[in-house]
């Protein structure tokens, strides 16, 4: 039997948090409804970030916390240390570098030493790039160096004229965005003092494009997410290879 424990992570914003709060809860018990779930298993718990011992309680009811609150950088830090500590293995949707490796040097040895998972990067950043060249390289014949891989979203028209329920980005995402961009040079330093050795590749000629470039009619740019770095850290845990450097455009 599946037990979901669904937990609202409380912190203080300039806003009614409760009202907000109540409103995720009921979005997100509707979308178990629609996945057939039976809701008279789910637990609604709120939880305090900050509170190390309402954390605990939290994470020690379950196996696995799936983490899907933002910023990663501000709030899962502490949801990490919680999850070590109840010996509760943790996956998130994060895409905020930075954040990973200072999760990684942080709470490494202390995870490792408690038999816990601490697996970031399971959202839309990296699972669908990670997804295709796992199946590339296990299909592909030969040596897989370089793969080019394409995006495209589907955005509602209306979306981009806002207005209540039309938000073209989620703010939470926003947020995440503005705090990654603002520790990219401090993830560069920090990736230089973790991996030493590591000498990045000069970009193959086949990905040397300008910014926006055109192709089968449409116009594309570089997505600016993390999955060329997620993936060589994957390939280094999976295969032992420091770094194995997939290129990705």
């Amino acid at each position: 039997m599946l037990t979901v424990c669904l937990v609202a992570w409380k912190r203080r914003m300039l806003l009614d948090h409760d009202n907000a709060l109540a409103h995720s809860v009921i979005r997100t018990i509707e979308y178990f409804i629609m996945a057939g779930v039976d809701v008279s298993k789910i637990i609604t718990i709120i939880s305090d970030v900050k509170d190390e011992n309402s954390l605990t309680n939290v994470t020690k009811r379950a196996k696995i916390v799936i983490n899907c609150t933002g910023p990663n950088t501000l709030l899962s830090e502490y949801i990490v240390k919680a999850c070590i500590q109840s010996g509760t293995h943790y996956v998130d949707i994060s895409a905020e570098l930075y954040h990973m490796l200072n999760v990684y040097r942080a709470y490494h040895k202390t995870a490792e030493a408690a038999d816990v998972l601490i697996v970031p990067s399971c959202g839309f950043a990296s699972i669908p790039t990670s997804t295709g060249l796992n199946l590339l390289d296990k299909y592909f014949e030969g040596s897989l160096h370089t793969v080019e891989c394409y995006v495209q979203l589907h955005i509602p028209r209306e979306c981009y004229f806002g207005g209540r329920n039309k938000a073209l980005v989620h703010y939470g995402t926003w947020e995440a965005f503005v705090h990654e961009m603002y520790n990219m040079q401090k993830y560069k330093d920090l990736k230089k003092q973790t991996y030493p050795e590591i000498q990045k590749e000069p970009e193959p000629r086949e990905l040397q494009k300008s910014f926006f470039h055109k192709r089968e009619g449409s116009w594309w740019f570089p997505y600016p997410g993390p999955d060329a770095e997620v993936n060589s850290i994957g390939a280094d845990v999976f295969s032992g290879e420091k770094w194995k450097e997939t290129h990705l455009l």
